[in-house]
């Protein structure tokens, strides 16, 4: 009988050589994080642990993932708790990622404090910024700008309340949805990064790599 030590274990170590392999120690992984729903069984362990959605009949938990974004293989994952969201999954995989990393970021993710700990691990960063009224100060401004690529300053705190500054270069692209609704025009998308040399991570580049996390919902649903 395989024990649940021995399993880990195994498993610890499959993990270690698939990354050897596929992305040695010194090679950038592009990590994409992702937030999916997972419908579990109807116990009442379960309905103590975790939410049922209103209508619903089954709880369903909260599953954070971790992908490298190009081999589409799975870093890490963990389950939340009932009441806790993305962001807080989010710093508990932060032990997965290594210094040289880039974190892939959707809308719902970015946080302050969740910069701050990838900036402090020598992580960096692409990120989709809200464009919405909710939008940061320095995403408006780049927006009103014009610009199609450029940096700005931008001001984030860190989880004891200091203030900190970063520069973030914000990237610009219009698109067309995919399903359109009926009068709906052209999308604009704010990509937001730490990677500020345009020589190195060109603006097309960037966005090809933000398109690729898409694929891991993908990956996620097989």
């Amino acid at each position: 009988m395989l024990r649940t030590k021995d399993f880990k274990t195994d498993c610890d170590r499959a993990k270690t050589l698939v990354n050897a392999f596929v992305c040695p120690a010194g090679t950038p992984r592009w990590i994409a994080f992702d937030g999916s729903w997972m419908v579990t069984l109807r116990s009442p362990s379960a309905q103590d642990h975790w939410d049922t959605p209103t209508g619903g009949k089954l709880p369903q938990a909260l599953v954070i993932t971790t992908w490298e974004v190009r081999t589409r293989l799975p870093i890490g994952f963990c389950v939340m708790a009932g009441g806790q969201g993305e962001r807080a999954g989010a710093q508990e995989l932060l032990p997965n990622l290594r210094p040289g990393d880039v974190a892939l970021l959707d809308r719902g993710l970015p946080s302050d404090c969740l910069i701050d700990s990838l900036v402090d691990q020598s992580v960096d960063v692409v990120v989709r910024m809200t464009t919405r009224a909710s939008a940061r100060a320095e995403t408006k401004k780049f927006v009103e700008s014009g610009e199609v690529d450029g940096a700005l300053p931008v001001e984030i705190r860190d989880p004891n309340g200091r203030l900190r500054r970063i520069m973030m270069r914000f990237i610009r692209r219009t698109f067309t949805p995919s399903r359109p609704k009926l009068g709906q025009g052209r999308e604009l998308m704010v990509i937001a990064t730490t990677l500020l040399d345009p020589q190195v991570h060109s603006t097309q580049a960037i966005l090809r790599r933000y398109k690729e996390r898409w694929g891991v919902e993908t990956a996620i649903v097989k």
